[in-house]
């Protein structure tokens, strides 16, 4: 639901449909923001090899988003996710980027939003915040994307449910 901007004039009466348009829905609007949230039951695990920066995956990764906010408005979004990952190779530490693409644009550019950065077969959990600021009301399409260190490495992302490797992973986004 749209968020709507009104001016009062001096003296103006409020309206029951004023109250609805500009009170009522302003703080539905505020209580319910446009939002939405993929958990992820693939069951698919992903791998890469890439040093440059590629799609995690379209489907699980990626979240389509409007912000119902008026023309020439802008509002802030924020990026989230929560995941497993490894690094395989040498004995040198691997590094894995991330970056978020949105509407196939870059967030960062070369490096990424964030890297981590362990001994190969190092597994870790991450989580990811991230604040894209003075967003207009046009759709968006928000990827999550990452690249290796080098070409001989693995990076594994873990989505699977069940065994050892159990992953209850998430991406999402929401206006606020």
């Amino acid at each position: 639901m749209a968020y709507t901007d009104k001016t009062w004039a001096a003296n103006e009466a409020l309206t029951a449909s004023g109250f609805n348009t500009y009170l009522r829905d302003a703080l539905r609007h505020l209580a319910e923001p446009d939002r939405e949230v993929i958990n992820i039951t693939s069951g698919t695990n992903y791998t890469t090899t890439s040093t440059s920066f590629a799609d995690v995956n379209t489907t699980d990764y990626q979240v389509d988003l409007t912000p119902s906010i008026g023309s020439g408005q802008t509002c802030d979004i924020l990026v989230g996710g929560m995941f497993a990952i490894r690094c395989s190779g040498d004995a040198t530490p691997a590094i894995i980027h991330f970056d978020l693409m949105v509407n196939g644009v870059s967030v960062s550019g070369a490096n990424g939003i964030f890297f981590v950065e362990g001994a190969t077969n190092q597994i870790f959990p991450v989580t990811l915040n991230y604040l894209l600021q003075g967003q207009d009301n046009s759709a968006k399409a928000i990827k999550l994307r990452w690249k290796t260190s080098d070409g001989a490495r693995t990076a594994t992302l873990y989505t699977q449910s069940g065994g050892t490797r159990q992953a209850r992973s998430q991406f999402w986004a929401r206006v606020l």
